[in-house]
């Protein structure tokens, strides 16, 4: 069983699994939305084409650092009325993502990622990573993968044992008249707190140190002054 394994960091993302014209919420950790919408970004598709290739993903999301939540107040300008706008997001948070697929399909999106079509962004276009995200593919199950880090653990699980929240965030189109959402299962296996900003912690097993590498980023720019 392989896992794609990826960091997501940055000074803001936001989430969103609803929203109106103008409220607009983020959830606590990236969303499957968020993650596909991400991976297609980076193959360069187009918001049209067709979801149907991620429909055997199961995804994963470890929180390695909680971020601060925090709301944007904005006015817009709608001719003869004005809207205030209110805009959530999430301020210096670090996750872990882990993907389940095919290993056609992990090994496409492993390169996509570390050679993206376009700019990558976290929910919004401003929200820029602060760091690469290092994707990189492993022989481990998705769930003992990202148990080996510390922080809390929110899987995708394969079976309904009765524990799981139903979410609305799984993806059946970006296209923008005909945008849609099918409900999924999602799971918390580990409550633990998770570091704070600016604490480095002292534990050891993330993800990035994991001995059973495959594609040990051979293809991923090396970043002057980032130690491997």
């Amino acid at each position: 069983m392989t896992v794609l394994i990826f960091t997501v960091a940055a000074p803001l993302m936001s989430w969103g699994d609803y929203g109106r014209l103008n409220i607009r919420n983020t959830r606590k950790e990236p969303t499957k939305s968020g993650i596909i919408g991400l991976i297609a970004n980076a193959l360069g598709m187009g918001r049209t084409d067709s979801l149907s290739r991620f429909e055997t993903m199961r995804i994963g999301v470890r929180v390695d650092q909680e971020g601060q939540w925090n709301t944007d107040f904005q006015t817009c300008d709608a001719g003869s009325k004005n809207y205030t706008m209110h805009k959530d997001y999430i301020a210096d948070a670090k996750f872990t993502i882990g993907i389940e697929d095919t290993d056609e399909n992990l090994r496409e999106y492993c390169k996509a990622l570390a050679f993206p079509q376009r700019p990558l962004y976290f929910g919004r276009r401003a929200f820029a990573p602060s760091e690469p995200l290092r994707p990189h593919i492993v022989e481990s199950s998705l769930e003992d993968e990202l148990l080996a880090g510390e922080g809390r653990v929110v899987v995708e699980p394969k079976d309904d044992d009765g524990q799981a929240e139903v979410v609305f965030d799984s993806p059946t189109s970006f296209a923008p008249k005909s945008r849609g959402w099918a409900p999924r299962l999602q799971k918390t296996i580990r409550a633990a707190s998770p570091r704070k900003f600016g604490d480095r912690g002292t534990g050891t097993g993330s993800s990035n140190e994991t001995s059973g590498l495959l594609d040990p980023v051979d293809f991923y720019p090396p970043v002057a002054g980032d130690k491997q």
